[in-house]
């Protein structure tokens, strides 16, 4: 495997953020453009994350439990199109993207989890060893809390370093390496290491380098970038807000290491910088009338094969920004991974469009699938998406303003296959039988499926103003002791559970045992019950109620919780 640095510039190279490709060149005022955003959270295992919160603009939107998520409409700026996600145990991420009017962005981001590194006494000071290879040396007496007081106890180091040669970097860094220099200047960069930072008390409280004082940093330079990596590089740290990478200092290279300081944490990145352009193309399979969405393209810059990956948008388009005056390998990749176009591209010295690659036909690896979603009353579903699963594929598609979805890609072998679509109406919270179809053929069109089907388990609940949804869920009744009734979702940040006896009866019950998401929650639970409205004395038998209730937690706080259940019995 190619091992390389990044220079994931752009929002093309930090995974290709792209647009609509009738491109207008923009100066003076910030162009705005209308985009739709939707797409995946997913963790580092690229297992969905449910319940994240994503913003941009004006508009938020939680994650399902397929890590799903879409937003409304927004005009945003062009070239500044900002999407912010967070997550309880995940670090932040914000990104800018490159949009154009009218677009539609199915993207997909990864969270970095927050794992705790190590621990450092406060008084004493201290060396975090991070997994990777970078370390934190702590000075005596360094740290305070967010107001600026002196803290003495146990400080809880989360960190993550991120490794420049991993060909995953453009999905799990934040941003996409596009930099405000010392000048005020936007530039390219080109990374030699990166790591987040966050510190904590053995409370949870939020702590901070104290003022005055700084923590020595050190980055171990990755093998494929020792030959040519400068004795001094920049240090950059990341605005969340700004989705920038922001000029602040410097490391100087010891040995095998970059070593430098900083005076508060957030993510740092060693990087050296290019002047900036934008460059577009677009990708077609078999003739200019069908954009082929989800090719994976990929730049390699000939003067020191840095290279990273990028995904076309529905439109088949890419754009991006890249280093001013460098020459590219510019490779198209099929989903097995082989290339099925390269060609040389560059140098460009001032933004520009690539004429359109037009791919031939993938044969019987290439697949197609379409199909309309409707309501209830037959009526287009505008705000929903189908889940496609074959073997070990599985796909994601949104519907547009009419209701359609398309899924066009390629499987890595010919054989007969059968595959399962489900979809799902995110405004009325119902999905779909599952249907089923088989390859080949592999043009497949689903016609209309009506989405008019109560989700067939779930938990949902509001939990002090906050709604959550679950359709994972599991129902135990345990007759050992005694009919006892346990329905759970197991999920560390917003799981729940709640246990009764109910006989397997309906009716209203105390709840003798219960817990949510993070909250240690006072046992017995005082003051919350459910009403079972349909019973399941059989395993295989759907049991469906509401619970509700004050109760308090083992600090004396009281919380609000209310919901409802559709849940199959397990045994």
């Amino acid at each position: 495997m190619l091992q390389i640095k990044q220079f994931l510039c752009l929002t093309f190279l930090a995974g290709l953020i792209f647009s609509a490709c009738q491109k207008e060149y923009f100066s003076g005022p910030a162009q705005m453009s209308e985009v739709a955003f939707a797409g995946r959270v997913i963790d580092e295992n690229g297992q969905p994350i449910a319940d994240a919160q994503v913003r941009a603009g004006g508009n938020s939107a939680k994650t399902d439990n397929n890590g799903v998520f879409r937003l409304k409409n927004l005009r945003l700026e062009a070239d500044d199109a900002k999407i912010y996600v967070t997550k309880i145990g995940y670090f932040d991420f914000s990104r800018a993207y490159y949009v154009e009017n009218r677009s539609f962005q199915n993207i997909t981001i990864q969270l970095l989890k927050k794992e705790q590194s190590g621990v450092v006494n406060a008084a004493a000071g201290g060396t975090i060893a991070v997994p990777g290879g970078a370390k934190l040396i702590f000075p005596a007496n360094s740290v305070s809390t967010e107001s600026g007081e002196a803290y003495s106890g146990t400080v809880r180091v989360f960190a993550t370093y991120l490794d420049p040669t991993d060909p995953n970097l453009a999905q799990t860094m934040p941003g996409d390496l596009r930099g405000i220099d010392l000048s005020g200047v936007e530039r390219a960069l080109v990374t030699y290491g990166m790591i987040g930072v966050e510190l904590e008390g053995t409370g949870g409280q939020k702590l901070r380098i104290s003022s005055g004082q700084n923590v020595e940093l050190r980055m171990p330079v990755a093998a494929a970038q020792a030959a040519n990596a400068p004795t001094s590089v920049p240090l950059w740290h990341y605005d969340m807000e700004k989705a920038r990478w922001i000029e602040e200092g410097s490391v100087q290279k010891v040995g095998n290491e970059y070593v430098g300081k900083v005076v508060h944490f957030s993510f740092w990145n060693v990087d050296v910088s290019f002047n900036l352009i934008e460059l577009s193309g677009k990708v077609y399979l078999v003739d200019d009338q069908h954009p082929f969405s989800g090719a994976k393209v990929r730049l390699t810059m000939l003067s020191d094969s840095s290279s990273t990956f990028a995904t076309t948008d529905a439109m088949g388009c890419f754009k991006g920004g890249v280093p001013q005056g460098a020459t590219f390998t510019m490779d198209i990749l099929d989903a097995c991974g082989e290339v099925i176009f390269t060609q040389n591209i560059g140098p460009f010295d001032q933004d520009a469009m690539l004429p359109p690659v037009i791919l031939p036909n993938g044969g019987v690896n290439q697949v197609q699938i379409t199909g309309t979603l409707l309501d209830c009353d037959s009526m287009p579903v505008t705000n929903g998406y189908v889940k496609i699963q074959l073997n070990n594929l599985s796909w994601t598609a949104f519907t547009d303003a009419n209701g359609t979805f398309s899924v066009q890609d390629f499987r890595c072998d010919t054989a007969s296959a059968m595959g399962t679509v489900t979809a799902f109406d995110l405004n009325s919270l119902l999905q779909s039988e599952v249907q089923n179809f088989t390859l080949p053929p592999d043009s497949v069109a689903l016609g209309n499926i009506t989405v008019c089907d109560t989700l067939n388990e779930f938990v949902m609940y509001t939990l002090d103003n906050s709604d959550y949804v679950h359709v994972d869920p599991s129902a135990v009744v345990l007759d050992s002791l005694g009919l006892f009734t346990f329905i759970s979702v197991l999920n560390v940040q917003t799981g729940i559970s709640l246990a009764f006896q109910n006989d397997n009866q309906p009716g209203t019950f105390p709840l003798v045992n219960f817990w949510v998401g993070q909250i240690n929650v006072s046992q017995p639970p005082v003051g919350l019950s459910t009403t079972v409205t349909t019973a399941a004395p059989n395993v295989g038998d759907i049991l469906e109620g509401t619970f509700g209730g004050t109760f308090l937690d083992v600090f004396g706080v009281a919380h609000t919780v209310s919901g409802s259940y559709r849940v199959v019995r397990d045994f």
